[in-house]
């Protein structure tokens, strides 16, 4: 798409913004779901501590996971929310 066509539909969103889906599943959200449906939220599951310092998978009882310890990584650190 040329950056006129871009431009173009970057207006006809704001005026009419596209329905907002769920970016999980797809489905469309309802009154007061924002980027994930209820549905979905309700089954994100959150990695508690103890969680690797440097990617921050789950685990045991080290600072590192064995991973993160016998690779380099090109980033200094990372955290999700939950399982993916």
């Amino acid at each position: 798409m040329d950056i006129l066509g871009k431009i173009t539909y970057g207006i006809l969103d704001l005026i009419f913004p596209p329905e907002p889906f769920c970016v999980v599943c797809s489905k469309k959200l309802g009154a007061g779901e924002r980027t994930i449906c209820a549905g979905c939220e309700s089954k994100l599951v959150p990695i508690l501590p103890p969680v690797c310092k440097k990617c921050g998978r789950p685990v045991e009882y080290a600072s590192l996971c064995r991973d993160c310890r016998t690779n380099s990584r090109s980033f200094a650190e990372a955290r999700s929310f939950g399982h993916y």
